[in-house]
């Protein structure tokens, strides 16, 4: 689940990027597609969640589930915002 997690976030993260990068550039600079600032929300969540789950602690565990549902849910609901627009 630990590494899940973590490739999960990774690769949400590598999306972002992909699409934050080329609008960096003076000659190619436009708006983001709808629903990034949700999906970057939802990263920021699944590595925290991750940092949770892995720290081995009892104490912190459902915090972590809660913070791990509510990043796939902030991450379906950015893609489904992106597929829209």
């Amino acid at each position: 689940m630990r590494v899940d997690s973590r490739l999960a976030a990774l690769a949400a993260t590598a999306e972002l990027l992909r699409l934050w990068v080329p609008r960096r550039r003076p000659w190619t600079a436009g708006p983001m597609p709808p629903g990034t600032g949700t999906q970057s929300a939802g990263v920021f969540l699944a590595l925290v969640a991750a940092g949770m789950f892995g720290s081995g602690d009892a104490g912190v565990l459902v915090a972590a589930w809660v913070t791990s549902a509510l990043s796939a849910l902030l991450l379906t609901a950015g893609t489904g915002r992106r597929r829209k627009g």
